[in-house]
């Protein structure tokens, strides 16, 4: 029995919920043979992806045993892992990102001494264009289906490839019926046993989705589909086809869409498939029920890796006359929310072997569990450890001809590093944003660290030698977020999260980092605003006294995403002072704000010296409003520009007549070959103009900018910290870099620097890079 998974591509279209790991992390993609169990890991950066084959030792816990590679890697990311299957010793591993959009597969063959060795690669001869081969794989016998879902305009393809005597395998056909639409995705689920094949289509008709059923026909040497299958209890834009297996003359098939999930169970006779059975989550509620299928004699296994905040796997027991049993549900204690538990599954007698491709923050890990009576008892964990780089201290890197240690660098030196491990993140842990606070009667600094599920404070009084002294964990009950944002106002630091539920603003006084004994140690909040819940950042004006939550989301008083004011008069209970959201600007036109500044004005517009000014990139547009009264704030001008992706994030000239922001989706979504940095003359903040656009020396994204003196400092991903001379504000040139991520190409992406603080008076610039952890750094020379 084999079974196949449905796919996270579909889900982006279908609809707004997290995102599925299927296939993309460790225990995506599995397979199980003769005592070995083959887990799929593709790369979590730019490296190539690898299988890794594990067995039982002699102590009874499963170690691995060898790992698979394609013999052509090149160290690029070509998602080899992403799918796979074996059967009778040979074993098929998809990589759909090799040369891409062709993507490859490629042949295992177990030797006599048990080894897995590569004997060939499969092409689909004459196409230039396969569209990520290696989708979806089923092997049975002779035969073996590889699909292609990004085939001809997405409709989607699947190859079938026949072995001949001599062993050699050869392209025997390509299955694609005629009815299919642009962008259904055919094959990205699919099984194949005994002359048998069914395959998804789960994009077709509008998201409603559609199954195609093959068999072998013998006397024409061919795959012929077959009638369609009559399905009772389909509704539209269930996605049917998300999920298929097929065991002897049972099939099922799943459409996790159709209210709460259903799986339809199939019979084949005469011929032909027909419906016995019609499944549904035994709770009631959506949890992508139909990710991953299992026939086992008397059982129906579905998965259903959002059920309940962590994933499950729903059992059905159907008697010998097919009259359903009893039904439940069953997930470890041990799992974590948003661990994706039955993205995958493998039973092989009394042994179970569960993904949970999301675990540890998306690294994934398989859950090895044995039967207990009727139920399943978790005996094992396997996972990968995650890698990182060693802790540098203890005396500053100089940048000489060309790098610093590994790290590539002009004009920068590294004063030190603590990796992510050291300073509280667990394994899958990343960074994301970061602030400083220096201790105003002694001088003291301290980086303010945002991590995916929570904060790390560290002093780097001494920048040679940083002291982590301690995690202030995300807000109980929340859910861990790519996204977390902190500023300081006086002596406390205000923290939000985005898509994280019910966090509000965490607040947590600083002065606690003055005497840390023991560290590190674990902190408390201090206080909490739970006005609103999520928040994508928050904006804080240290002279007038009054934060800005933005992006705001999930509950509470969301200011149609845009500003949701707070007094800080009293920095520990802080007031809503009022809303404010730029109508026409944001996607939605509610102005809705990713981020923003805001200023006690004192530029050339003389009509608005001591205003409270707002600046804001709001998704489409860059917003500038009149804030001074909370309670009728005015708009002054929305300022559009050309080739918008996404307008991010800026910052203003300290004599408040430029103002520079970034796109942070123009350089993946191709409008700009080049890191672009927007210039604006905000001489008349009635009337903004676009002056010029920079283009960097690089194709990295770009994420945060800060501006100190003439100098700009920008955080661009994966080409690390930028710093750019604007002394000729119109005309900026790099002058400066430190590359945070040396396994990264400097191309699109968001893997390297998320941000960085430049303003503590020592010079100590704090950057930090998503997976790799905390750089101090400085420029070279003074005159910098």
């Amino acid at each position: 029995m084999k079974a196949t998974y449905a796919c996270v591509a579909a889900l982006g279209l279908l609809l707004s919920i997290p995102t599925l790991a299927i296939a993309q992390n460790f225990g995506g993609a599995m397979a199980y043979e003769d005592g070995q169990l083959f887990v799929g890991q593709t790369s979590q950066s730019s490296e190539s992806g690898t299988v890794y084959v594990y067995a039982r030792g002699t102590d009874g816990t499963w170690t691995e045993v060898q790992r698979l590679q394609a013999s052509d890697r090149d160290g690029s990311d070509d998602r080899f892992g992403r799918a796979l299957d074996v059967n009778g010793g040979t074993l098929i591993v998809g990589a759909t990102t090799k040369e891409a959009p062709l993507g490859a597969a490629y042949v295992f063959e177990k030797g006599d001494d048990g080894l897995w060795v590569q004997t060939q690669r499969l092409a689909a001869d004459g196409e230039s264009e396969t569209g990520s081969l290696g989708r979806a794989i089923a092997v049975d016998g002779n035969w073996a289906f590889v699909s292609a879902a990004g085939y001809d305009e997405s409709k989607g393809a699947v190859f079938v490839y026949e072995r001949a005597a001599a062993g050699e395998w050869g392209l025997h056909s390509r299955l694609m019926p005629d009815s299919l639409e642009a962008g259904t995705l055919f094959g990205l689920a699919l099984d194949m046993e005994g002359g048998k094949a069914i395959i998804g289509a789960q994009l077709q008709d509008q998201n409603s989705g559609a199954i195609y059923a093959y068999a072998y026909n013998a006397e024409n040497n061919s795959w012929d589909l077959q009638d369609d299958v009559t399905l009772n209890g389909l509704q539209e834009g269930g996605s049917l086809g998300a999920g298929v297996a097929i065991s002897g003359d049972r099939a099922l098939v799943s459409a996790p869409f159709a209210g709460t999930g259903s799986a339809f169970l199939l019979e084949y006779s005469n011929d032909s498939w027909s419906q016995t059975r019609l499944l549904s989550p035994v709770d009631g509620r959506p949890g992508f029920f139909g990710a991953h299928l299992g026939l086992y004699e008397s059982e129906i296994w579905v998965g259903a890796p959002f059920t309940n905040g962590s994933g499950a796997i729903f059992r059905y027991h159907i008697d010998e006359d097919g009259a359903l049993r009893t039904a439940d549900w069953f997930v470890p204690d041990s799992v974590e929310p948003g661990s994706q538990f039955g993205t995958r599954f493998v039973r092989a007698g009394d042994e179970l072997f569960v993904g949970a491709a999301a675990a540890d923050f998306g690294l994934g890990s398989v859950l090895v569990m044995a039967r207990d009576g009727d139920g399943w008892t978790e005996t094992q964990q396997l996972f990968l450890e995650q890698q990182q780089m060693d802790a540098i201290t203890g005396a500053e890197v100089r940048c000489e001809d060309g790098t610093a240690g590994s790290f590539e660098c002009e004009g920068v030196d590294m004063v030190s590093f603590l990796p992510v491990g050291d300073i509280g993140g667990k394994r899958g842990v990343s960074l994301n944003d970061i602030w400083g606070w220096t201790h105003e009667e002694t001088g003291r600094e301290f980086a303010l660290v945002g991590r995916v599920d929570g904060m790390s404070f560290v002093e780097i009084t001494n920048p040679a030698n940083p002291i982590y002294l301690g995690d202030l964990p995300k807000t109980e009950g929340s859910m861990s977020a790519s996204w977390r944002d902190m500023k300081v106002y006086r002596d406390y630091v205000y923290v939000v999260a985005d898509g994280a539920g019910n966090h509000g603003v965490q607040i947590f006084d600083l002065n606690e980092l003055l005497d840390v004994p023991g560290a590190p140690v674990t902190f408390s909040e201090t206080a909490r605003y739970d006005g609103i819940a999520s928040a994508h950042n928050i904006v804080i004006n240290e002279e007038s006294g009054f934060a800005y939550t933005v992006g705001n989301s999930m509950g509470g008083e969301v200011c149609g995403g845009g500003s949701h004011i707070l007094d800080l008069t009293n920095p520990l209970e802080p007031t809503f002072a009022g809303c404010f959201g730029h109508e026409g600007t944001g996607n939605a036109g509610t102005g809705y704000t990713h981020d923003g500044m805001c200023i006690q004005y004192d530029g050339p517009d003389s009509e608005h010296i001591g205003k409270e000014i707002c600046f804001s990139a709001n998704e489409n547009a860059i917003s500038v409003a009149d804030l001074t009264d909370k309670q009728n704030p005015i708009t002054l001008a929305a300022a559009e520009y050309p080739n918008v992706g996404y307008a991010h994030q800026g910052w203003i000239t300290e004599d408040h007549r430029y103002y520079y922001s970034n796109d942070e989706t123009d350089e993946t979504g191709g409008t700009v070959d080049r890191t672009r940095t927007l210039v604006w003359d905000v001489s008349d903040l009635d009337d903004p103009v676009l002056v010029t656009e920079f283009m960097g020396t690089t194709g990295a994204s770009d994420h945060n900018l800060y501006v100190r003196g003439n100098f700009m400092y920008q955080s661009n991903y994966a080409a690390g910290l930028r710093i750019l001379d604007i002394s000729d504000p119109a005309n900026p040139v790099e002058v400066a870099h430190f590359d945070t991520a040396p396994d990264v190409t400097n191309t699109p992406g968001f893997g390297g620097s998320w941000s960085n603080y430049p303003f503590f008076q020592s010079g100590t610039i704090i950057v930090t890079s998503r997976n790799e952890g905390l750089f101090l750094l400085k420029k070279s020379q003074t005159e910098l």
